[in-house]
């Protein structure tokens, strides 16, 4: 993965708005997840606690006829696919106003959004994408459907393997009324020859489209290039692909996928004997992981950013706002004693004490009466608070995770946060008996825990960002002093070359090692000095 892996993750999803559903059939909605030309796509839960992606089809599309009658039979057949590199359908409301559709929530990135984030995959990692991708494809043709709109939007990456999602409902938007004035249903850049020029779409079509994935996959840019949709529409029936960033192997298997004539492509059944013979190394890293260790880290980080996002309320718009427990517990600190049995509330007034009152040589804390006025206001902002928290601790280990992958120096630990979770769940209680002394106190006690463990998981996180960016930092030195070297003409100096190697091995090891590499650099570039030295002075 490139440099680009230590970016932030952009939001993964947003609160619910005034015009969102609370519930979808037999879901709860807890979030939005994102929106495509098909409706709005969002996070739901089922009673027993399952996630889902529930996408709800805009209300323009569901007024035509034509569209429900295709979108009722693809919904039918999708159900029937079941492929371990699938996201099965779960549920569904074809008749209900607006349609909607449900499939098994997957908590990984797209292969579009982890190629924006953190470059290229490695190759090793395209391989076991395409080995996971033509056995969806295998699932889904088998139920007599295809895909039509295989693009790394439709991939998700989990962590046992890629998952291909929306199949065959792209049929469904074919010659509807918002698709009749010339709109083309598809990704321009992952189109096979025949849906450009409105000819029949079969299997071999998704193999097409599976070679442009496996080309994104591998180079971060599409086989055809980019620029206005007609040009690359031109591109894709009458032009060769671009595959000479390809690593050998790689190349074979997306040049067999992207032959121009459906005919000429290669069968799924024959791209899993080219892949079972071109992967380096035996498929899986072992029964925990899919992926190599890089593409693990990345998935996890963006898992982490999924629950930092994670709306605070479940509660419909017209309720007050109750703080929630956050999506996933850190581990407890040493010594903490908050209380986290069954009934916080009781070991919280019991920590607090019973008087309401302050002592007399202490001054009752200020803004009782704002707080009386309006307790949800400041329950939800310590709630806010924690939740903060919770964010700047899961992005410090992102970047902790990050980092350790890329750097073999010790990577300092992300601090543990304060057990907060159980004290903010407890303040509704002393708003309800009027306590509004400790209801105060405890208010200020936590807003002050959480800024304070929020600052220095972000000190972990810029400390560990700061890692990787002095091996990059090295890597941009190594490359000056090489270009300068070549203005020498020393490029056929032995030594200087040895050098060099010593040290781009180094900086491009997975972990490297920072110490060794910056001794190693240095060395390149005194000794690049000294020859433009020597240069200098003889003429």
């Amino acid at each position: 993965m490139s440099a680009l892996a230590d970016r932030r993750w952009g939001q993964t999803m947003q609160p619910l708005g005034p015009g969102d559903p609370r519930q979808v059939g037999p879901y709860h909605i807890r979030a939005r997840l994102g929106a495509g030309g098909m409706g709005q796509v969002y996070l739901g839960y089922s009673r027993g606690g399952r996630a889902v992606a529930v996408k709800v089809i805009h209300r323009e599309l569901a007024r035509d006829p034509a569209f429900r009658t295709r979108f009722r039979r693809e919904v039918a057949a999708a159900r029937a696919v079941s492929g371990a590199y699938t996201a099965p359908v779960t549920a569904a409301g074809p008749d209900d106003d607006p349609p909607w559709l449900a499939t098994v929530f997957v908590p990984g990135p797209s292969l579009a959004a982890a190629v924006a984030e953190a470059g290229p995959l490695p190759a090793s990692a395209v391989w076991q994408l395409a080995a996971g991708l033509v056995e969806a494809l295998q699932a889904v043709h088998a139920c007599g459907l295809v895909h039509r709109d295989l693009k790394p939007g439709n991939v998700l990456l989990a962590i046992d393997g890629p998952r291909l999602i929306d199949f065959g409902i792209a049929r469904a938007l074919e010659r509807t009324a918002v698709t009749s004035t010339g709109q083309i249903v598809g990704t321009p850049s992952f189109m096979s020859p025949e849906q450009v020029e409105g000819g029949r779409a079969g299997p071999a079509t998704d193999v097409f489209s599976l070679g442009c994935v496996i080309v994104f996959a591998a180079t971060g840019a599409g086989a055809f290039g980019d620029g206005p949709p007609a040009s690359m529409l031109y591109r894709v029936v009458h032009a060769p692909p671009t595959l000479a960033e390809l690593p050998g192997g790689l190349r074979e298997l997306a040049a067999a996928c992207l032959a121009k004539q459906p005919e000429d492509r290669l069968a799924l059944a024959g791209l899993v004997e080219v892949i079972a013979a071109g992967q380096p190394s035996p498929p899986g890293t072992g029964p925990a992981s899919f992926w190599p260790v890089q593409v693990t880290g990345l998935i996890r980080s963006y898992q982490a950013r999924l629950s930092a996002d994670m709306p605070a309320t479940t509660a419909s718009p017209d309720a007050q706002p109750q703080p929630t427990e956050p999506a996933v517990r850190p581990p407890r600190a040493q010594g903490d004693e908050t209380p986290t049995d069954d009934n916080p509330v009781d070991q919280v007034e019991t920590q607090l004490g019973a008087p309401e009152q302050a002592p007399a040589d202490q001054a009752p804390p200020a803004g009782l009466d704002e707080l009386r006025s309006d307790p949800g206001a400041r329950i939800a902002a310590a709630a806010g608070a924690v939740s903060a928290a919770r964010g700047a601790w899961q992005d410090a280990m992102a970047a902790h995770d990050r980092a350790v992958v890329r750097i073999a120096t010790t990577v300092p630990p992300v601090p543990e946060l304060p057990g907060l979770a159980d004290r903010v769940a407890a303040l509704d209680k002393l708003r309800q008996t009027g306590r509004w002394t400790r209801l105060a106190t405890e208010l200020d006690a936590i807003e002050q825990q959480a800024a304070a463990a929020a600052e220095r998981c972000r000190e972990a996180e810029r400390g560990a960002v700061a890692l990787v960016e002095r091996r990059d930092e090295l890597r941009g030195l190594l490359g000056a002093y090489r270009a300068r070297a070549e203005r020498l003409g020393a490029v056929e100096d032995t030594e200087l070359e040895g050098r060099y190697a010593e040290a781009r091995e180094l900086l491009w090891t997975r972990p490297c090692d920072l110490a060794a590499s910056a001794d190693a650099v240095t060395g390149y570039q005194q000794a690049v000095l000294a020859l433009s030295g020597r240069r200098r002075r003889q003429s």
